[in-house]
């Protein structure tokens, strides 16, 4: 559980850095990429605080951990749509955009890292509802 708090925090920091940042283009997909963050932040944020429990209900953080990947997964697409807006429209420089398309990736790897750890406490068959296929590899393997 120690690895899962230390990536999430790690996860937080870099989506508190994007989130501090001023806006750039000021134009819907901006708008829908900080209403994910935020979304992700809060949820991170109460993640972070149950796994800090020394007992905690295992479904309610399955559900927590659940929606920071797909809010994740609807963030990276989002991410990649803006910076192919903000590169055709020439509105940001091209520094921003690389620093915020690594910052993404960090966060991605984030996520990939905890994965065998949410096997361990979820199990391999619930994992498939949790975690998103993209974040797992290799895929898992489910023996019926």
């Amino acid at each position: 559980m120690a690895r899962i708090n230390v990536n999430l925090q790690r996860m937080l920091s870099l989506l508190l850095t994007v989130l501090q940042s001023p806006p750039v283009n000021h134009n819907p997909l901006e708008f829908r990429l900080r209403l994910i963050l935020t979304e992700e932040q809060n949820v991170l944020r109460r993640a972070l605080r149950l796994a800090q429990q020394q007992s905690f209900a295992t479904s309610e953080f399955q559900t927590l951990i659940a929606i920071i990947y797909r809010d994740d997964e609807v963030a990276q697409l989002t991410v990649r749509e803006w910076i192919r807006a903000s590169t055709w429209a020439r509105s940001a420089d091209r520094d921003s955009l690389v620093q915020m398309e690594h910052r993404f990736a960090q966060m991605r790897r984030q996520l990939e890292l905890i994965v065998p750890e949410l096997t361990q406490i979820f199990g391999v068959a619930q994992m498939r509802y949790i975690v998103p296929a993209k974040y797992r590899d290799p895929p898992l393997e489910v023996t019926r």
